[in-house]
């Protein structure tokens, strides 16, 4: 059964005036102020959403991979950018072509790593909607669960 709305109903109610705080600058000056964490120092910010765009074919993947070597090993990307050392999720969601990705991977380690595996990598290689099948869930539960501390979802 349908049920009718009042318009009154629908207005705010009024509140008083917000109250604002400001700061001297001499105030400021003395405050103790958070590090801003950061996966990759100056290159990738702490927790939140980074996009790497590019032309196809411009090196997008191949860059990813050598951050998450820097991120799984705590080695300094590029011997220059601090990485703070943790697992990362790899997800191949648009191109699922197994072998290019695990060439790519493997080509990475025997420039990079001696030929070792990264440690605290995981990668998926399947096309999936993040939106649809449930994908994000699944997503978040698998980051949930190794506690990664950055993922790529790379998409063409």
């Amino acid at each position: 059964m349908a049920r009718v709305i009042d318009p009154e109903e629908l207005t705010s109610k009024a509140v008083g005036p917000k109250t604002t705080t400001w700061f001297t600058g001499k105030e400021m000056s003395n405050m103790k102020t958070e590090q801003r964490q950061h996966v990759v120092q100056d290159v990738i910010g702490g927790p939140g959403v980074h996009l790497l765009l590019a032309d196809p074919k411009a090196g997008k993947s191949r860059l990813s991979l050598e951050i998450c070597f820097a991120v799984t090993t705590g080695t300094p990307l590029f011997e220059r950018f601090t990485a703070q050392q943790g697992a990362v999720l790899y997800w191949q969601a648009d191109d699922t072509n197994k072998s290019r990705f695990v060439a790519n991977y493997q080509s990475l380690l025997a420039t990079v790593n001696c030929g070792r595996p990264l440690p605290n990598f995981e990668a998926c290689i399947e096309r999936l909607s993040l939106i649809e099948d449930g994908s994000l869930k699944l997503l978040e539960e698998r980051i949930q669960l190794t506690g990664a501390n950055f993922v790529v979802i790379d998409c063409l």
